[in-house]
């Protein structure tokens, strides 16, 4: 692996390299929910309804991945900045093993208190069973969404993400 020294250098090419692959991570995400509610289209304006007020309540908990994405990427990124490469490893490692002990954490949240924020927030009747629905298969994912944000502030941090 290359380590590029972002303390030097044009502001121009750190940009492209730390700025781009952010705003790629966020067009991917934008376009995952824009192809669930295109095909939940297919199923029904129900299907649709159930998939708002499921993404409602996995939101509130995906929100973690993006707050350890930023954390990540602000203390790798300050470490590697003093040229202290053992402690952005540390730093990362350590980013790394808290995200699996908050997916754990999160995922047992969900369980257990998923279901009465739907209901908080939705009717009785078939949107609130496919939010449900739709909300339990989300949660499956969850350990994906939480490291996935916690690795890319890393990358983001380390601006290996995109070569010149």
């Amino acid at each position: 692996m290359i380590e590029d020294d972002l303390t030097t250098g044009p502001i121009r090419g750190h940009f492209r390299r730390l700025a781009v692959p952010a705003a790629i991570g966020m067009l991917f995400s934008t376009l995952y929910n824009i192809v669930d509610t295109f095909y939940a289209g297919y199923f029904g304006t129900q299907a649709q309804a159930g998939l708002a007020i499921g993404f409602q309540a996995f939101f509130v908990l995906v929100s973690v991945g993006f707050g350890l994405g930023a954390a990540m990427s602000a203390l790798v990124g300050n470490a590697k900045g003093r040229r202290d490469v053992s402690d952005a490893r540390h730093l990362a490692a350590q980013g790394i093993g808290f995200a699996t002990i908050a997916t754990v954490l999160l995922t047992l949240i969900a369980l257990l208190a998923g279901p009465g924020l739907i209901a908080l927030v939705s009717e009785t009747g078939s949107y609130r069973d496919a939010g449900l629905s739709y909300f339990y298969w989300l949660v499956l994912a969850l350990p994906g969404f939480i490291l996935a944000y916690t690795a890319n502030g890393i990358l983001q941090a380390r601006g290996e993400v995109l070569s010149d």
